[in-house]
């Protein structure tokens, strides 16, 4: 019983590395239906099914008018269901960032 429960929970593991290729346009598709004069390129997603945590790297946010500088550069982004509180009906969730790069704060080297 156990070594079938191991198998399983390796097969979902490895099974997450295989859906960030069909992830990571669906998410940037997503994103840019929903911004008018912005535009998102994402350089990668990752899903890890066993803890539903998704990570996204390089989320770039660009105003079509003015292209350069960018208006945000995400290098890392991560997003967390908390099991706990799908038992008990409350979802809840976490997200994290690494610090924002943005060329548009005073005193940076655009200015």
């Amino acid at each position: 019983m156990a070594i079938g429960i191991g198998v399983i929970v390796i097969a979902v593991f490895i099974a997450s590395f295989f859906l960030d290729g069909i992830l990571r346009p669906r998410i940037e598709a997503q994103m840019n239906s929903k911004l008018k004069g912005y535009h998102v390129t994402l350089g990668h997603a990752h899903l890890q099914l066993l803890t539903l945590r998704l990570t996204l790297r390089r989320l770039v946010v660009v105003q079509n008018a003015h292209p350069r500088p960018p208006v945000a550069d995400f290098p890392l982004m991560r997003f967390r269901i908390r099991w706990k509180g799908t038992v008990f009906a409350a979802i809840g969730g976490e997200c994290g960032h690494v610090e924002p790069e943005n060329s548009h704060r005073p005193g940076s080297i655009h200015d």
